[in-house]
């Protein structure tokens, strides 16, 4: 970051629990940042649609324990990495 400025943050979150099949959105918009890079680290692998935005989604198909990191940039510097993790469990609702 440039001097006098402070480095970008991310803040990741998402539902704490979701149904196999469900929709899950994970939620970036309140990072300081202009690009979202989301990875998915742990869990039964998903596409993530639009990884590059602020709110990419996923639908999980069976249940886990998914784990997701979000690392923001502001053009120069690239932030920490923020963790967000979602709970798959079926019979959620029934």
């Amino acid at each position: 970051a440039a001097a006098g400025t402070a480095n970008p943050v991310a803040v990741a979150t998402g539902p704490a629990q979701a149904a196999p099949g469900s929709k899950v959105r994970l939620d970036g918009r309140q990072s300081s940042a202009r690009r979202y890079r989301w990875t998915q680290v742990s869990g039964p692998w998903v596409a993530l649609d639009d990884a590059s935005s602020a709110t990419p989604s996923f639908r999980p198909r069976v249940p886990g324990l998914y784990v997701f990191e979000l690392e923001v940039e502001d053009g120069s510097t690239r932030s920490a990495p923020a963790q967000v993790v979602v709970t798959v469990v079926s019979g959620q609702g029934s």
